[in-house]
This record gives C-alpha cells, sequence and structure tokens, in this order.
C-alpha cells in the first residue's frame, strides 16, 4: 500500500510539473516570446498541445541517448536526475548575487521583506547560499558507484547543460528581439 502511494506521488508531482512547465511555454508562444509553433492550443481542450509533443520528444531523446555506452539503468536513472537537478539548480548560482545587485541598483525601493543584520547579513547570506549551491551542484558530477568512464559521465552533463542553455538564452533573445518590434493587434491568451 504504501508503495503505490508513494509512485502516486511520483507520479503526482511529474504531472502537475508537466502542466505548469508547459503552460509557461505555451503562454511564451500567445506573448511571441518564443516561436508560436509553442502557443498552438488544443481544439477542444485548449491545452498548449505541441508544448506536449515537444516535451516528449525531447525527452525520448534524453533517454534514448542515455543509453548508449551505460551499462545499467541505475546509470540511466542517476544522470537523468542529476541533468534536471542541475537544470533547476544553476539558475540559483545568479539569483544569490542578484540581491545585491538589486539593493544597489534601486536602493530606495520598497522591500517587505529584509534579511536581518543589515550589510553583514545580507553578504553572509549570499555567501553561503552561493557556498551551499555550488556544492550541491559539483555533488550532481560525481557518479554512480558503478560508473566506468567517469569522464563520459562528466561530459555528457555538461554539453546537455550547455545545449539547455544556449537553447534559453535564443529564445530570450528572440523574444527580447520580437519585444522591441512594433505591438501586433493580439490578445494575451487568445486561442
Amino acid at each position: 500500500m504504501l508503495s503505490a502511494a508513494v509512485l502516486f506521488t511520483f507520479v503526482a508531482n511529474v504531472i502537475t510539473w508537466a502542466i505548469a512547465a508547459n503552460s509557461v511555454m505555451g503562454q511564451t508562444g500567445i506573448n511571441k516570446t518564443a516561436p508560436a509553433v509553442f502557443g498552438h492550443r488544443h481544439k477542444k481542450y485548449g491545452t498548449p498541445d505541441y508544448c506536449y509533443y515537444i516535451m516528449g520528444a525531447v525527452s525520448t531523446l534524453l533517454l534514448a541517448g542515455n543509453y548508449i555506452g551505460i551499462e545499467n539503468i541505475a546509470q540511466i536513472f542517476w544522470t537523468l536526475f542529476a541533468l534536471s537537478a542541475l537544470i533547476f539548480l544553476i539558475p540559483y548560482l545568479l539569483v544569490f548575487p542578484g540581491v545585491i545587485i538589486l539593493r544597489k541598483k534601486y536602493p530606495d525601493l520598497e522591500r517587505p521583506y529584509l534579511i536581518p543584520g543589515g550589510k553583514f547579513g545580507l553578504y553572509l547570506t549570499v555567501f553561503l547560499g552561493e557556498v551551499f549551491m555550488l556544492l550541491t551542484c559539483i555533488m550532481f558530477f560525481v557518479p554512480p558507484e558503478d560508473t566506468t568512464d567517469v569522464l563520459r559521465y562528466e561530459l555528457s552533463l555538461v554539453v546537455l547543460i550547455l545545449i539547455t542553455a544556449a537553447v534559453g538564452v535564443g529564445m530570450y533573445l528572440r523574444g527580447k528581439k520580437r519585444s522591441s518590434l512594433p505591438a501586433e493587434n493580439t490578445v494575451s491568451g487568445s486561442r
């Protein structure tokens, strides 16, 4: 019974993350900050259906690509888990210093939440956040015990992270370029 509950929790989490991520990507397609294909909506349900197809294709490629040269299923799981965790955690390496930058850039902005301890508390919090995020990211580069080709494991993570970052930066630059163009007669959320 406990196993079924745990499995249900995993499936529910995957579904909610997929729905949220695809909804965000669908909205970027509608707003034309990402390719229009992301904004395509299912005629009956109004969901960003092409986002799900793209997500499925990318996931399939990642799974198939990870099967090449890996001895067991545990390595595939760990590689994909490490990759998804790193993609989630690496942006936080920029968020912590961003607190200091924004405090300096906008000193008069009202802030309902402040880090206690003044400047010392702020810098200590940012430093500790950076250190722990960096250590966490480094730990994901430690391969599973039975990995025979450590360099391949580490390179695959680096290459996949760089590809993900390049796609993200490319979409950001495309959206920035499009947002500087004259506005079109579109309604946000239209189908």
